[in-house]
């Protein structure tokens, strides 16, 4: 599960840290802003990238309260994500990481 390799959890403690997340709104059994709040200490240090198919004002409030980076909703073509996650992570990692 997401959290437990977050979290460095067993069978993940020796996993790298992730150099960025992406996360949906509204994933199968939490929400993106619950996911935020539950590994709040590790998702601290790394920029996360909230997608969601509608985005609502509420919604936004909640996720960058919760500590997400950037919020946007999902693209419609692979392309636009493709633009979209190497702009993010050039953003927020820099060239050189």
């Amino acid at each position: 599960n997401a959290l437990a390799f977050l979290d460095h959890q067993p069978p993940f403690e020796r996993t790298p840290t992730p150099a960025f997340v992406v996360l949906d709104l509204r994933l199968p059994d939490m929400t993106a802003e619950h996911v935020l709040t539950r590994a709040a200490q590790t998702l601290r240090k790394i920029p996360v990238l909230v997608l969601t198919q509608v985005l609502w004002r509420t919604d936004r409030t909640a996720l960058q309260d919760a500590g997400a980076t950037q919020i946007h909703e999902k693209p419609s073509t692979l392309a636009t994500l493709r633009a979209l996650l190497l702009g993010f992570a050039a953003e927020h990692l820099g060239e050189n990481d």
